[in-house]
């Protein structure tokens, strides 16, 4: 369980932004989407720049919580944090499409 001290809620400096990404995958893994949701929360708020994070975070809220609007801000986001990735800018592409068509469906 990811563990912050509860002044700041900002993680220690010798934290392992590799072992607590690795917990959030597991936890989504499982199936354990709050969790998951939780862990890249805080490692979103504090690796602000990470675009790969925000990347798992839209995933996580799409696919896991099926909060499409908070997945759609964190594609967007990728797009501004990597324009210079071509890789991971095709990814969040057909990523926001797919949310965009879900968010579509269910207005009409």
């Amino acid at each position: 369980m990811l563990v912050a001290p509860k002044s700041s809620g900002k993680f220690t400096m010798n934290m392992d932004l590799d072992c607590e990404y690795r917990n959030a995958e597991t936890a989504y893994m499982l199936g354990h989407y709050g969790e998951a949701a939780a862990i890249i929360d805080l490692l979103t708020a504090n690796f602000p720049d990470n675009p790969r994070l925000h990347l798992f975070r839209g995933y996580i809220y799409n696919y896991g919580l099926q909060e499409y609007e908070i997945a759609r801000q964190e594609y967007e986001l990728v797009l501004a944090l990597a324009p210079e990735d071509v890789e991971l800018i095709n990814t969040v592409l057909q990523e926001i499409i797919y949310v965009e068509n879900l968010l579509k469906s269910r207005e009409d």
